[in-house]
């Protein structure tokens, strides 16, 4: 297969191709690079032309160019490249390369379906932050612990790219906030949840930059003690 050939349908060979012999360590830009120079440097000149550093590098303009150059509806995200087959848009083949949450698709919102609330900063500034969020909490507990993965959106207005293009996600970290719900009770009875007031104790980072870290750690949280 020729470096000097890169149409859709031999972009999404490679990238197939890579899918099937990768080792545990060998992500899709080192299989390029040593198995495909020329595709390899066709996208360090595309970072070039979109203000990047010119050299192929795990971020989330790089996936999206992959994505692209794969041709029809293909992206790119922390779930992994999915592939669109040319005869039917139903046939999805994701591609996991990584749950590397510093890739970024379109949009984080892929959150949404594993049970996370959307939170946009109330301002009109082209930079926002946006954060997705989850609770756990019981009626026999006063704390409340929310779970949110945080990004930063960044909104342009070039009309030389399709609208999507023109928002752009960064991700700045998963932290964990503790919420005092200073709840009423009577006797032994669990806490009336119709009394809480609560009061933000304070939000901490976590080391975490996968998604897979993340459902790991809401699955843990989700777990009700035992009394």
């Amino acid at each position: 297969m020729s470096d000097n050939s890169t149409n859709p349908e031999t972009m999404r060979e490679i990238v197939l191709a890579w899918q099937k012999t990768r080792q545990a360590n060998d992500s899709l830009l080192e299989y390029l690079k040593r198995e495909h120079p020329g595709i390899y440097l066709e996208i360090g000149n595309a970072l070039s032309s979109n203000g990047g550093r010119g050299s192929p590098f795990e971020t989330a303009i790089t996936y999206k160019i992959i994505a692209r150059m794969c041709g029809g509806n293909c992206s790119a995200g922390p779930e992994g490249i999915t592939i669109y087959s040319s005869d039917d848009e139903a046939d999805i083949i994701p591609v996991a390369f990584s749950s590397d949450l510093w890739i970024v698709d379109d949009t984080p919102d892929f959150w949404l379906k594993y049970g996370f609330t959307r939170n946009d900063e109330p301002t009109t500034d082209n930079v926002r932050w946006v954060r997705y969020e989850k609770a756990f909490s019981h009626d026999r507990s006063q704390v409340r612990l929310v779970l949110l993965v945080e990004y930063q959106l960044s909104i342009s207005d070039n009309p030389n790219v399709p609208t999507n293009e023109n928002y752009e996600y960064s991700f700045e970290g998963v932290y964990l906030k503790i919420v005092d719900r200073r709840m009423e009770r009577e006797g032994n009875l669990p806490y009336d949840e119709d009394t809480e007031r609560p009061r933000i104790i304070d939000k901490y980072q976590m080391d975490i930059e996968t998604a897979d870290k993340v459902f790991e750690l809401a699955e843990m949280l989700s777990k009700k003690p035992e009394y």
